[in-house]
């Protein structure tokens, strides 16, 4: 088995149900969110693991302000996991070279990845899915701000202009200055002093 050979096999799963592929990239468009599937292979190439999330373009263009590409990477996701974390709490890699690993990650991504994607349709589910990974957090400045757009577009806009005074106050570098641009594109005004 190789990396070229699961990719193969995760493709005939994922292309019948809508995914185009780019290299080890899966995107499936749902209205205006993308639904992402990564394939990440180790640094020596032994063992590859899975990341999957979901990209809303509207809350991508209040935290970029600008539009997504047309295809889109994983990292830029408004909600991302790692397939360990949707399965038993653990980072979990597979080594290339066992027998079965393609019907193994195939198997996983019927019974647990599409499942998330499904769920993830919602901002209500996006929303609960950052607040349950610790959101908002200043260790995670994307996520962290993905989360305050997701409140503004529930209706909640003090929490969000809250969250995002929060961040500019605890973040470093260019997060200061994006939680600020961010906060001015949802309608908070200058968040700087409150």
């Amino acid at each position: 088995m190789s990396a070229a050979s699961i990719i193969a096999r995760l493709d005939c799963e994922l292309a019948p149900i809508g995914f185009s592929r780019e290299k080890t990239t899966w995107n499936r468009e749902q209205h205006s969110l993308v639904e992402v599937i990564d394939i990440q292979t180790s640094k020596v190439g032994d063992a590859v693991t899975m990341n999957v999330g979901v990209l809303s373009r509207p809350i991508y263009f209040a935290c970029w302000g600008r539009d997504a590409d047309a295809f889109v990477e994983e990292p830029f996701c408004t909600v991302r996991a790692r397939v360990g974390q949707l399965l038993d709490g653990k980072d979990r890699w597979w080594d290339v070279s066992s027998t079965g690993v393609a019907d193994e990650m195939a198997d996983c991504l019927g019974a647990r990845i599409l499942p998330f994607l499904e769920h993830m349709r919602s901002l209500e589910a996006m929303r609960d899915w950052l607040a349950s990974t610790g959101m908002p957090s200043a260790k995670n400045p994307l996520s962290s701000i993905c989360f305050a757009v997701l409140l503004s577009q529930l209706g909640d806009i003090g929490a969000a202009c809250t969250a995002l005074a929060e961040l500019e106050r605890k973040a470093l570098g260019a997060w200061k200055v994006r939680a600020q641009e961010v906060a001015v594109r949802i309608g908070c005004g200058d968040i700087r002093g409150k």
